[in-house]
């Protein structure tokens, strides 16, 4: 469900899609076999798209709270608040007709971003 299909929906039909995301993450998780990550991640999401057509990288979004509760609720990773989840990239968008798809990119981080001002 995009952002803007999740703005005009019922919210059951919102959560019903929230759900569905998570088992079609946890499922794919589970199937690459995937290994706890503790400590800090890092998260990208990268979209095959099957067609020119533009996109707005924020659709993304959704997606993204999605598969960080499905890792979280999969054990993969510890949390998925600030702490744990130090970034995550929405993008890029990439055509590939033969083979659309959706990737979602997890690895561990040495060190997390350090934006104070001291």
């Amino acid at each position: 469900m995009s952002t803007n299909g999740q703005r005009r929906a019922h919210w059951t039909e919102v959560a019903k899609a929230k759900a569905d995301a998570e088992i079609i993450v946890l499922a794919a998780a589970r199937k690459a076999k995937l290994k706890r990550l503790d400590g800090l991640v890092s998260v990208r999401i990268v979209w095959y798209s099957p067609d020119n057509r533009k996109r707005d990288v924020d659709s993304l979004a959704v997606l993204a709270k999605s598969a960080l509760d499905a890792l979280k609720k999969g054990n993969i990773i510890d949390d998925d608040h600030a702490g744990i989840v130090n970034e995550v990239n929405l993008g890029p968008i990439i055509v590939a007709r033969d083979n659309p798809r959706i990737e979602i990119h997890v690895r561990r981080m040495e060190t997390g971003w350090d934006l104070s001002d001291g």
